[in-house]
């Protein structure tokens, strides 16, 4: 009876001696795997990405602070692992007849930024286009449409080209889904979280046997929105609903921090593609410009994305040239065919 007892004890104690080399082994493992993914995420953090090309399809290279980035000539360029949010370039048409465009690249690290080069008169000009954080949906020459009225996005999903608004709905959503996992068979579990350069992430691990299940439930439609009467105002609306005053007066924040009218009017128009401003915001935002013809690149833009549009001569009141004020309304006009 001893010896089976002594011989029980050290089968456990050696049961129990594995479980904890196994434990302190996952545990290593795990953390490595956060330090991996936390060396990833900082990395994506620490560069930029640009995609850039032509609206009519000329093919370019490009040459950064004079680096060439590509090497044979192409009408759609995508530039990773920027590590400097602002560079030199110079962009070399194929069609030697074309010249050259000279221009300060900007970006922003952890974010992808999509330039359209588009001729201005008798000269190349670079214009924004997007801007997406790394790994999400990134703009391409596909999503551009160049037949607007010269504004250069297809504004369908709401806004029609005579200047109103047309109510689509959205799609349906799901209400959500319920995701159980059970685990059995004795499984150990390690639950950890590590914090590297200001990013904490944290998780679990089961070395033993898991059953998941996952139930989606219905269909739930969205809410419909309130449709917004602006006070006094009888013409067409050009979006839904106005920018609340406190959200713009941050937009303006941050747009006044840019050093450089180029910067400022890339950050401009990420406010206005995802809002719907009053005829009075864009005219504020239009004074921020030091540039007439970046105002009146501005002043195009917002037009898509105005509330009360048929207020829109007020937008000439910033302009010190009257052929500029002439060129808007030329733009509007085509916008409205």
């Amino acid at each position: 009876m001893a010896l089976y007892l002594k011989k029980s004890f050290y089968k456990t104690k050696t049961i129990h001696s594995l479980d904890t080399h196994l434990l302190n082994f996952m545990k290593k493992l795990f953390t490595f795997l956060l330090i991996c993914l936390a060396a990833q995420t900082i990395a994506f953090a620490q560069t930029a990405n640009a995609i850039l090309f032509t609206e009519n399809g000329e093919r370019f290279t490009i040459i950064l602070n004079g680096v060439r980035q590509n090497q044979r000539p192409e009408t759609n360029v995508k530039l990773t692992g920027l590590t400097s949010e602002n560079y030199k370039m110079r962009v070399i048409f194929e069609d030697k007849r074309l010249g050259v465009m000279d221009n300060t690249l900007y970006v922003y690290y952890g974010e992808e930024i999509t330039y359209a080069i588009r001729k201005k008169k008798s000269k190349y000009v670079l214009r924004f286009v997007s801007q997406n954080q790394i790994g999400g949906g990134a703009a391409n020459a596909n999503n551009y449409n160049n037949n607007s009225g010269g504004n250069g996005y297809n504004n369908n999903g709401g806004y029609n080209n005579n200047g109103g608004y047309n109510p689509t709905p959205n799609p349906p959503r799901p209400n959500g889904s319920t995701t159980t996992t059970t685990t059995t068979n004795g499984g150990v579990a390690v639950n950890g979280q590590i914090s590297v350069g200001g990013v904490t992430i944290g998780g679990q691990v089961n070395t033993g046997n898991s059953t998941t299940t996952t139930t989606n439930g219905g269909v739930v439609p969205p809410p419909t929105p309130q449709p917004y009467v602006l006070p006094g105002y009888t013409g067409v609306y050009g979006c839904p609903y106005p920018m609340q005053p406190d959200a713009f007066q941050a937009a303006k924040n941050s747009i006044a921090k840019q050093p450089f009218d180029d910067n400022k009017l890339m950050i401009a128009k990420q406010v206005i593609t995802s809002n719907c401003l009053l005829t009075s915001q864009v005219k504020e935002l239009a004074k921020m410009f030091t540039f007439e013809d970046r105002r009146l690149d501005f002043a195009k833009f917002a037009y898509g994305y105005t509330l009360d549009i048929n207020n829109y001569f007020v937008i000439n009141d910033v302009f010190t040239f009257p052929s500029s004020v002439e060129d808007l309304n030329d733009y509007i006009v085509s916008y409205r065919r």
